[in-house]
C-alpha cells in the first residue's frame, strides 16, 4: 500500500473517530458538563491512554530505560521543536475549546463546519507571504466565507452571534495550529504530538474551569465544574479513547502525504457529525444552511486541488524518471 493511500484511509478512519467524540461532547453537555469541563477530561484522558501506550511499548525493558522512554517522548530529537510543538499545541487547544461550546450549543454540524473552514484563514495569511495564493485558491475562499455567512443563518437567527464569534476565532487558531503540523516531521514521534497536545489542552481546560470564572465569566456551559456520575464517567473514557485515536490517526495521516491530500478528506466529519447530532436531537439544518455547509466543503476541496495536482504530478514525473 502506497504512502498516499494510507494517508487517506488513515484520515477516513479520524473523521469517524472524530464524529463519534464530537456526539458524545455533545452529550455530556446535556448532562450539564461545561465545555472546559470537558476539555479537560477529553484531554487527561488522552494523556493517560498515550502515557500507558508507551509504557506497555516499552514493558520490556528494564524500569531505567522505561523512564528513559517516556522521558525521550516528552523530549525533541534535536534543537528547536519544543517551542513549535508548544505553540502549535497551544493554538490547538483553544480551537478544541471553543469548538466544544458549539458542540454543546448549536448543532453539531453546523459546529464542526465552523471548525473545518481553517483552510480560509489559511490562504488568508499566505497572501502575506510570499507564496501568493493562485486564484482559483482565492475564489474558493470567497466561496468559502459566503459558505460561513450562510450557515451563521443571518435570514433566521438561528445561530447566536457568540457561536459565531467563537466558530471564527476556532478556526482562526486551528489554521495557526495546522501551519505547525508538518514541521514536526523530524523532530517528534507522532505519540510525542498526541502526548503533548494533550497535556496542554487539559491546562486550559483547567484554566477555564477555575481562572475564567475569576474573570466574570459564569456561563455554566463554558466555565461551570461538576462532580460527573457513574454514567458520565464511562463516556469521558469514551470521548478519551476515540479523541485519542482521532488525533493520533490525523497526525499520521499528515505525516504519510501532503496535507493538501488528505485535507479534502476531513470534511467526512461534517457529514457524521450532522447524523450524529440528528440522533440526539439537533435539527435538520435549513436551505441556506445546507447550501453554506456545500459551499465551505466545495472551498476545502478546490484550495487543496492545486498542490493535489501538483504533488500528484510530480510523482508521476518522478516514475518516469526512474524507468
Amino acid at each position: 500500500m502506497s504512502d498516499t493511500l494510507k494517508g487517506v484511509l488513515l484520515m477516513a478512519l479520524a473523521t469517524i473517530f472524530f464524529a463519534i467524540m464530537n456526539g458524545l461532547i455533545k452529550i455530556l453537555g446535556q448532562l450539564n458538563m461545561s465545555s472546559m469541563e470537558s476539555i479537560f477530561f477529553r484531554a487527561i484522558t488522552m494523556v493517560i491512554i498515550v502515557f500507558i501506550g508507551i509504557v506497555l511499548t516499552n514493558i520490556h525493558k528494564d524500569i531505567f530505560l522505561m523512564f528513559t522512554s517516556l522521558r525521550d517522548a516528552l523530549r525533541s530529537k534535536k534543537k528547536g521543536g519544543l517551542s513549535k510543538l508548544l505553540i502549535r499545541s497551544l493554538f490547538g487547544a483553544i480551537s478544541m475549546s471553543l469548538g466544544f461550546y458549539n458542540y454543546i450549543t448549536i448543532p453539531l454540524g453546523i459546529a464542526v463546519a465552523f471548525l473545518l473552514s481553517t483552510p480560509l484563514y489559511i490562504t488568508l495569511f499566505a497572501l502575506f507571504t510570499k507564496n501568493k495564493p493562485r486564484p482559483i485558491v482565492i475564489f474558493a475562499t470567497i466561496l468559502g466565507f459566503l459558505g460561513i455567512l450562510l450557515i451563521s443563518d443571518p435570514f433566521h437567527g438561528n445561530i447566536p452571534l457568540l457561536n459565531i464569534i467563537l466558530g471564527v476565532l476556532g478556526a482562526l487558531s486551528g489554521a495557526f495550529a495546522f501551519f505547525t503540523l508538518k514541521s514536526m516531521d523530524g523532530y517528534f514521534k507522532s505519540e510525542s504530538i498526541v502526548l503533548w497536545y494533550g497535556i496542554i489542552m487539559s491546562l486550559v481546560g483547567l484554566f477555564g474551569v477555575f481562572i475564567l470564572p475569576l474573570f466574570g465569566v459564569h456561563d455554566d456551559l463554558i466555565s461551570g465544574l461538576m462532580m460527573p456520575h457513574s454514567t458520565m464517567w464511562l463516556i469521558i473514557i469514551f470521548v478519551g479513547i476515540s479523541g485519542t485515536l482521532a488525533q493520533w490517526l490525523m497526525t499520521k495521516s499528515y505525516m504519510f502525504t501532503s496535507p493538501a491530500i488528505v485535507s479534502p478528506i476531513t470534511y467526512l466529519r461534517i457529514i457524521w457529525s450532522m447524523i450524529i447530532g440528528i440522533f440526539l436531537g439537533d435539527k435538520l439544518p435549513n436551505l441556506y444552511q445546507s447550501l453554506g455547509l456545500a459551499l465551505i466543503i466545495i472551498c476545502g476541496v478546490l484550495i487543496a486541488l492545486p498542490v493535489l495536482i501538483q504533488d500528484l504530478s510530480d510523482k508521476k514525473n518522478f516514475k518516469k524518471l526512474k524507468k
